[in-house]
């Protein structure tokens, strides 16, 4: 299965041998991640930051800004993930 990211389930945040970076309940992909899925865009953001993880592609080992992927926010052309994006009404249509 691959990710939103396009990456595979198997190379996806959470996989191998780390536990989910949200729940470090199971060694599911962020994508899976019930607490992750179910949180606010806004809340999502906090997730991903006290995790450690790339604001982009959701990624152990960089910071944003040394983000290599190409891929930005849909919405808005931003350097986020999709799920990350925050409307004026504190939304998200991939909620």
């Amino acid at each position: 299965m691959t990710t939103h990211a396009g990456l595979t389930n198997e190379s996806s945040p959470g996989k191998g041998n780390k536990s989910c970076p949200v729940c470090a309940q199971g060694y599911h992909s962020i994508y899976q991640c019930p607490i992750f899925m179910q949180a606010t865009p806004k809340d999502r953001k906090t997730l991903i930051i006290k995790a450690k993880l790339c604001l982009n592609c959701l990624w152990y080992s960089h910071h944003t800004n040394q983000c290599s992927s190409i891929k930005v926010c849909k919405l808005c052309k931003l350097k986020h993930h999709i799920l990350l994006h925050i409307t004026s009404d504190h939304t998200s249509q991939y909620h």
